[in-house]
């Protein structure tokens, strides 16, 4: 059986947010292509303890679809083999506290003492969303059971790997230099249309699109698993985008990139993501 996954068969409200949230970002993008750096000069603040929390967020936001797709394939291969669905779910748990603690202590070698709190409220979110990624499913039997969740599991990584592939190849190919280093005089100004493979040398400084609001904007890849009439979908995005504008801000704030570098990553993930809820499967559809 050969059927297309069409615009209409999306969650309703999911389409309703796709919609309304790029009619909402493109504009925004439009504003800041005119007054970007204007907007970067007023909100610098690289001490921002708001600015450095989310900046973390941002680095580590691609555990958490990660964590997603690890514990779902756990429980498809594992779990009905011997392992009842408690012990699964402990062990998963643990098991990702560990590697959290692990992760964020190599981290904080590279942080300031002030930075810590940061770090303990980025634990404390990750260790959140774990419980809520083993807590789904250990409720979604059905999920569990279905002979197609690696394929979903695919599309969903396909996802994640395309959004970071074309935010790099931006960064290389416009150049664009941070706020941080247009404000201190290093380099000049030019807006995000304006390629300038001079800059090509920098290395990290390369502002357009932002690479820590696409990690944020991963948190979307648990739909490519989900049932499209559940009410977890909008939900799921909702939450994606939220944490997206808040890294986004940060980013913003720590003078790291301008309002269209945040706002162009979020159009592009946006982008990619619909596309790839309107492909097909070669056998069988994307969704039950």
């Amino acid at each position: 059986m050969n059927l297309k996954l069409k615009t209409k068969s999306y969650n309703p409200t999911l389409r309703i947010l796709i919609t309304t949230s790029l009619v909402l970002i493109i504009s925004v993008f439009v504003i800041g292509s005119f007054y970007d750096l204007k907007i970067a000069e007023k909100l610098v603040n690289k001490e921002s303890l708001y600015g450095q929390t989310f900046d973390i967020f941002g680095k580590i936001a691609i555990i958490i679809p990660l964590n997603f797709i690890i514990v779902g394939l756990v429980y498809h291969y594992v779990f009905y083999k011997g392992i009842t669905k408690t012990q699964g779910s402990f062990i998963i748990i643990i098991f990702e506290i560990l590697v959290l603690f692990i992760f964020l202590m190599i981290e904080s070698i590279f942080f300031r003492s002030n930075k810590l709190l940061p770090l303990q409220f980025n634990a404390l979110i990750i260790i959140i969303f774990d419980l809520i990624i083993s807590y789904f499913w250990h409720k979604n039997i059905e999920l569990v059971k279905d002979k197609n969740l690696v394929k979903k599991i695919i599309l969903a990584i396909v996802f994640v790997l395309l959004i970071y592939l074309s935010t790099e190849i931006l960064k290389n190919v416009v150049s664009r230099p941070r706020p941080r280093n247009v404000i201190d005089g290093t380099y000049e100004y030019h807006a995000w249309w304006q390629f300038d493979w001079s800059n090509a040398i920098i290395g990290k400084n390369k502002s357009f699109p932002s690479g820590h609001t696409t990690s944020a904007m991963s948190l979307l890849a648990p739909i490519f698993v989900m049932n499209r009439k559940s009410v977890i979908v909008p939900i799921n995005f909702a939450i994606a985008l939220l944490f997206a504008i808040l890294t986004a801000g940060s980013r913003m704030v720590l003078a790291a990139h301008f309002l269209t570098d945040v706002t162009g990553a979020m159009i592009i993930s946006i982008i990619i993501f619909s596309f790839l809820l309107s492909i097909k499967f070669k056998k069988g559809k994307t969704y039950e």
